[in-house]
């Protein structure tokens, strides 16, 4: 690892050494039952629809670093259909914050 020392990334501190840890898992209570009633489909997609939630402002979508995108979503007949920045590609995390689903789905 090693930090970026300006904004454009051109300076930069040495590596550090090699490390390896673990982390735990964290399970978190879900009120109903532990089975996800989320799915996004299809998976993969490129015109991803999410079903099994009930409002979309409870819907985050993350990158693999955890980072927020700023996902939009529409009605579908059966959910939402997820709208991500153009170069949202690869895979991808949607978490309901209201019942603590996360759903992993791979946006094409």
């Amino acid at each position: 690892m090693r930090t970026d020392c300006n904004s454009s990334g051109s300076v930069n501190s040495g590596f550090t050494t090699i490390a390896t840890f673990a982390t735990l898992l964290r399970i978190e209570d879900v009120e109903n039952d532990l089975v996800s009633k989320m799915a996004v489909t299809p998976n993969p997609c490129n015109t991803c629809e999410i079903t099994g939630a009930e409002n979309a402002a409870d819907l985050i979508v993350t990158d693999l670093l955890g980072r927020n995108l700023q996902a939009t979503f529409s009605q579908s007949s059966n959910g939402f259909f997820i709208h991500l920045p153009e170069r949202s590609n690869g895979i991808l995390f949607i978490r309901n914050i209201k019942t603590g689903e996360v759903e992993k789905f791979i946006k094409e």
